[in-house]
């Protein structure tokens, strides 16, 4: 088969090979978005990484390192399982996540005493995905953001370091800082004015030079084995396409890789192949602990001594789905140290050592190579059967993603048979580039240029539910709610099961008054998918509007259980109470509100006012009535008359009319509507007379 000879999986024994000095800690550096030709190590010529390319000298350098998905998370779920995507079933960033089965890295190395803790640095590897699996400590948080800065990474890693006891550690860091947009802090963004994605990836070494530092000044630098590897790369316009997720092209797939550590051979190159995919096995090949089961990379230490596999050519799985949401083919993908096979409409063959920049098809040049990889290819695909578990993003966290980029909706993700009658992901690079740039404009803001762009794909390919599904997502922002009906409905005609849609379509109806009609959709979405947390909440809602209490309390519950800590969950669970009269219950979730933002004062307000006007009087009660009330009425500098109100309700309910009569008197002076003047002059009437109000004056 001219040369190519397909390289069984396996992974090595532990304990064969040479004698090597035991490794204490396991630090795991994951920078995303990061070429390997953009490293001085590997090439660049522009002075970007002096501090990784130091530890190069000190270690082990892999030249050729294939990543899986050009996408962070299946790439991330790869590296720390050592698993293929189809198997662990994770293809994109938004609708799929690691099922609990599937054991992690940080799993076993917690079985092993390690403690383990993971700094993350994007919203894209959440836990709501289960990357946390197996790990102690897990910061995940960005307050709102989409991604955390190098420097913040950096603080949170070292902080870590220094808190640790004698337990031998596993520390996983992310670095975000290269991916798209590219805006490098000074003094990068001036040093690189002319390539600010070298200017972040400058940046980016730089915050990786301070723990280093700090690993040499607590002493744990010689007894740790660094890993520095990248989850994918960046286009950069070459194919077309700017940035990444698209291609599986060599600009979006070769990362760097250097390992360093006690007993590993210094300033060593390996050419031979290797994979994100091989990061578990070797970590604990060269811990000696045995690793999960099973393993679709292998161990890499026999390379350290020797590179040359043991065994002819080795192939590396590659693959993106993004194209299945535009209804065209997916791209699989073989990469080998010579050749490199792209299955999809229009087949693709490299010979990649004479054309790494992959410009010249040899498909039809060499049928019997291509022959031989696609067959190789479709048995792994058969072999390697998983499916991720579906998630339930809320649309908050939704719109966040898609404002870094990546492309909602739905994945076509059997392999199946090849439909030449479907498009060819070639033919819609400029297709997607323009779908990308609406989702950035959407996340920015500026709907009205991201409706035109969205007009003009519609233009080319009315057939496109991704697209529809984005339009009904800006007519709805832009208030257009009849639009947002045309287009969910639009898009459903084409597949009736599509969520975003149903569950937009919900929304449009709702806002328009059409309740049964909202209902109907809303109970769709939970058809198709059952705990998805804001549907259950925006269903309680409307029937709220509608006056079903029961039904809105049930759904409000849902709600609350699937996503405890959002703070308007919680607060349709106090107003539902409320409305019932079940004032306790009504408080004990405006206390969680309040919990999760200290600074809601309307609902710092509401407690106090269901404090001073429920219950029984008690000194207790009516004390904390006035604590809270002054709180709210603090934070507005005693200019709100509705929160003075509830302050003079809070004193009158405690017996001091004359202090509730003072604070009453304000409220009316800064009363600018008749009908809160005219309440709030009918409470000082009853104040005057020492009664205090109950919770309908």
């Amino acid at each position: 088969m001219l040369g190519v000879v397909l390289w069984p999986r396996y992974v090595t024994n532990p304990t064969s090979g040479p004698t090597r000095t035991p490794i204490r800690n396991v630090v795991l550096i994951s920078l995303d978005t990061t070429r390997a030709d953009y490293l001085g190590c590997y090439g660049h010529t522009g002075s970007t990484t002096p501090s990784i390319d130091a530890l190069a000298a000190e270690g082990v350098l892999f030249e050729n390192v294939v990543a899986p998905v050009p996408l962070t998370l299946p790439s991330h779920v790869s590296m720390l399982t050592g698993t293929s995507p189809p198997y662990h079933g994770v293809h994109d960033n938004l609708s799929m996540s690691l099922r609990p089965d599937v054991q992690t890295l940080a799993e076993v190395l917690r079985n092993e005493g390690f403690d383990t803790a993971a700094v993350i640095s994007a919203l894209v590897l959440h836990r709501i995905y289960g990357l946390d699996q197996g790990f102690d400590r897990y910061r995940d948080g960005f307050r709102g953001a989409t991604e955390r800065s190098g420097d913040d990474t950096t603080r949170l890693a070292i902080e870590w370091l220094d808190e640790l006891g004698d337990d031998r550690f596993f520390l996983f860091l992310h670095y975000y800082d290269p991916h798209f947009e590219y805006t490098p802090p000074e003094p990068f963004a001036s040093r690189f004015p002319d390539d600010p994605y070298a200017g972040e990836i400058a940046f980016t070494d730089e915050c990786v030079g301070k723990v280093m530092t700090r690993l040499k000044e607590l002493g744990l630098y010689e007894s740790t084995l660094i890993v520095i590897v990248g989850d994918h790369g960046e286009m950069l316009d070459e194919h077309g396409e700017p940035a990444h997720g698209y291609f599986v092209y060599r600009s979006a797939l070769a990362v760097p890789l250097i390992l360093r550590g006690p007993g590993l051979p210094a300033s060593r190159r390996v050419q031979s192949i290797a994979g994100v995919v091989d990061i578990t096995p070797t970590i604990c090949s060269l811990l000696g602990v045995d690793p999960p089961s099973p393993q679709h990379g292998i161990d890499l230490a026999p390379l350290l001594d020797d590179d040359r596999h043991p065994d002819g050519d080795r192939y590396l799985y590659c693959e993106s789905m993004t194209p299945t949401k535009y209804l065209a083919s997916g791209l699989w993908g073989l990469v080998g140290e010579r050749w490199k096979y792209i299955e999809t409409t229009r087949p693709e063959l490299y010979d990649v050592r004479s054309d790494p920049g992959e410009q010249r098809n040899r498909f039809s040049d060499e049928p019997d190579i291509a022959e031989t990889l696609r067959d190789e290819l479709e048995q792994r695909l058969a072999s390697e059967v998983g499916v991720g578990v579906k998630t339930d993003l809320d649309d908050e966290t939704l719109a966040r993603l898609r404002s870094l980029g990546y492309v909602g909706g739905a994945m076509i993700l059997d392999k199946g048979t090849i439909d030449l009658s479907t498009s060819d992901p070639k033919d819609l690079i400029e297709f997607h580039t323009r779908f990308v740039e609406l989702q950035f404009l959407e996340g920015a803001g500026q709907l009205d240029r991201a409706q035109e762009i969205g007009q003009e794909l519609l233009e080319l390919r009315p057939d496109i539910p991704v697209v529809i599904e984005g339009m009904c997502g800006i007519a709805l922002k832009r208030g257009d709610y009849d639009e947002a009906v045309e287009h969910c409905s639009r898009a459903l005609a084409i597949d009736p099961d599509q969520f975003g849609a149903t569950r937009d379509l919900g929304a449009a109806l709702a806002a328009l008054g059409r309740l049964d009609e909202a209902i109907e959709s809303y109970l769709n979405a939970l058809r198709i998918r059952p705990n998805a947390p804001r549907v259950h909440y925006d269903l309680a809602h409307v029937y709220y509007r509608r006056g079903e209490m029961d039904l809105a309390l049930e759904h409000a519950r849902v709600s609350a259980r699937l996503n405890p800590d959002v703070a308007a969950v919680q607060v349709s669970l106090a107003v539902t109470y409320r409305e019932l009269g079940r004032y306790e219950e009504a408080l004990e979730h405006y206390y969680k509100v309040v919990k999760l933002e200290p600074t809601a004062v309307r609902h710092l307000n509401s407690i106090a006012w269901l404090l001073a006007t429920t219950g029984s009087p008690t000194v207790d009660r009516t004390a904390e009535a006035v604590r809270v009330a002054s709180s709210a009425c603090a934070f507005t500098q005693y200019a709100n008359p509705e929160f003075l109100e509830t302050l003079a309700a809070a004193l009158a309910a405690g017996g001091d009319f004359s202090m509730a009569i003072k604070r009453q008197e304000s409220a009316i002076r800064l009363h600018r509507d008749v009908d809160g003047y005219e309440r709030a002059t009918r409470r000082l009437e009853l104040y005057k007379v020492n009664l205090p109000l109950g919770e309908d004056d």
